[in-house]
């Protein structure tokens, strides 16, 4: 009925108040602080339009009618938080611990064996105000399940699932809409360091970098200066022509990782193996894998890489904590940096 774990913890405590009955005092016990906040906001929230944009909503509303309905009985309703994970052995805590070792069962169930009969299924729906909305299935033209996060966010989420889908679909921009490429971590980065990047990144990505339109009109493809063949990024990533420039950005990466002892020890023993080029040594630095015309060395040249290859890679390296955000944003503007100035170069 709902996603994620924030949804599995109100629709527990919802269901522990639907079966108890009204007249007995009840005291529930959760490890989500997140939900004891939210019920605490929306309790204290008067605005129903603010009501509406509040994850949860829909369980956050019958949880409060339900403790409404036994504040009326005279019995009271307490919503206790407990540490989780904890070795402590108290009634409550190993409660806690039974209580996920049950959720990772079931969790663990195959699709169909986790479906539960429709006549457990509450109707949610009728704790909207406004509206309810749901999730359709475009493949078998059906509504699926009821949102119960932010409208807005959801519809926002949507529209990008969308948007992937429609990219992957392309024949000629979907070289880079693989799961191997973060292209999103790439622009919030540029976006804050170079703005004036943020259109070029986007073209890089949609590899649409060698179209343009002449003053005459219509459009024509740029070719590479030297190889004279269309100046895709693929093709500029390896190019023999700008191996110069790969070097150059190889040393300069060797230099940005350098805050590490190890990283810099084995960069040194990459340059010392006759290492020069940009993508062997991101292959070797662990920020992607694959051959150097892979998708993931190709973006990852050009700062795409993935989040968490950045993170493994600034953690494999033992570089420190608080300098690892600004090493893996750090390290997508040098590449993309110096893709950029290939690209420039190798069009005129």
């Amino acid at each position: 009925m709902g996603r994620g774990v924030f949804d599995a913890e109100l629709q527990g405590i919802a269901r522990v108040l639907l079966a108890v009955p009204l007249t007995c005092s009840v005291r529930i016990y959760t490890d989500a602080k997140s939900v004891l906040d939210s019920r605490k906001a929306y309790a204290e929230e008067p605005r129903e339009r603010a009501r509406f944009r509040m994850a949860g909503r829909q369980w956050l509303s019958l949880i409060h009618r339900l403790i409404g309905l036994r504040d009326a009985c005279g019995a009271t309703t307490d919503l206790s938080w407990v540490k989780a994970h904890s070795d402590i052995a108290s009634l409550v805590h190993i409660g806690n611990r039974c209580a996920d070792e049950l959720a990772k069962r079931a969790s663990a169930l195959r699709p169909s064996a986790a479906v539960a009969n429709s006549s457990c299924t509450l109707p949610l729906e009728q704790e909207e105000v406004w509206l309810a909305l749901r999730e359709w299935d475009s493949d078998s033209d059906v509504a699926g399940r009821l949102v119960t996060s932010d409208p807005r966010r959801h519809c926002f989420r949507r529209m990008e699932e969308v948007a992937a889908q429609e990219w992957a679909q392309s024949d000629t921009q979907s070289r880079f809409a693989s799961a191997d490429v973060d292209g999103r971590a790439l622009w919030l980065s540029l976006r804050q360091r170079h703005p004036r990047f943020c259109g070029a990144v986007l073209r890089f990505l949609t590899d649409t970098a060698h179209w343009h339109r002449p003053p005459e009109g219509g459009a024509c493809e740029r070719q590479c200066r030297n190889c004279r063949t269309s100046l895709t990024i693929s093709h500029l990533i390896q190019c023999p022509a700008v191996q110069r420039r790969r070097a150059d950005a190889a040393r300069a990466v060797s230099s940005h990782v350098g805050v590490s002892d190890t990283a810099a020890s084995i960069c040194d023993r990459w340059t010392a193996g006759g290492g020069s080029d940009i993508r062997s040594l991101l292959v070797t630095l662990g920020l992607a894998s694959g051959t150097t015309d892979s998708t993931a060395v190709t973006a990852a040249a050009f700062g795409a890489f993935r989040a968490d290859t950045g993170t493994a890679c600034a953690l494999h390296w033992h570089i420190p904590k608080d300098d690892r955000e600004e090493f893996i944003s750090g390290l997508r503007s040098m590449l993309f940096t110096w893709a950029y100035r290939a690209w420039f170069l190798a069009s005129n």
